[in-house]
């Protein structure tokens, strides 16, 4: 008797557990598109649109010049992995971070998508 109650708590319990982590699964964290790089407070994560006016590609780093839709540019820093294919004219969708550094507002790029 006591190892059936036993075996249906844990079943339960299994049930349950695998629903909540179902649930957590599907919860994506909040993505922001911006529109001017000053409306970031308290954003953690980013989408920026452009086309890329400027592109130094260096063995580990990508510095990178997005043109908005309205004429305003935004620096992006992308740590890679692997080598990148991206050139000055590609508009790209850039999903990041944004970090203040030396007094300036950039983007340090986790995803980049080729448009």
């Amino acid at each position: 008797m006591r190892e059936k109650t036993l075996l249906k708590i844990a079943l339960i319990a299994a049930i349950i557990g695998v629903i909540i982590l179902f649930i957590f699964s599907q919860q994506e964290e909040k993505k922001i598109v911006i529109k001017s790089i000053e409306e970031t407070a308290g954003q953690k994560i980013v989408k920026v649109q452009g086309k890329i006016t400027k592109i130094t590609d260096k063995e580990k780093v990508a510095f990178m010049e997005i043109l908005w839709e309205k004429p305003e540019t935004v620096e992006v820093v992308l740590f890679k992995d692997q080598n990148i294919s991206l050139r000055q004219g590609d508009y790209v969708e850039i999903e990041g971070t944004v970090e203040e550094y030396k007094g300036k507002k950039e983007i340090i790029g986790s995803k980049v998508v080729l448009k």
